[in-house]
C-alpha cells in the first residue's frame, strides 16, 4: 500500500464516534483488496477486534491509524 492508497482510505472509510470521540472502524467499510490485507494482519498480529450488531467486525480507531501508518505489526 502506498501513500496515495493510505490517503484515500483515510477519506473514504468512516471512523465511528462514541461519546463524542473517534472510537472504531467497521472492517466491512474497508474496500478490497485492502480489507483482506488488513484481516490477514489482524490475525497474524492478534489485533483485537469486536463485533457490533449492524456493524459486524470492528477495530479500534488507534489500531486503524497504526495500520494506515504501516505500524501495525510486532517487530519480533
Amino acid at each position: 500500500m502506498d501513500k496515495l492508497d493510505r490517503r484515500q482510505l483515510r477519506h473514504c472509510v468512516p471512523v465511528i464516534n462514541s461519546g463524542g470521540r473517534p472510537a472504531y472502524v467497521p472492517l466491512s467499510s474497508v474496500p478490497q483488496p485492502w480489507q483482506d490485507e488488513l484481516r490477514d494482519i489482524i490475525r497474524r498480529e492478534q489485533v483485537p477486534i469486536f463485533s457490533l450488531e449492524g456493524r459486524g467486525d470492528c477495530m479500534f480507531v488507534w489500531d486503524w491509524s497504526s495500520w494506515l501508518d504501516d505500524e501495525l505489526f510486532c517487530p519480533f
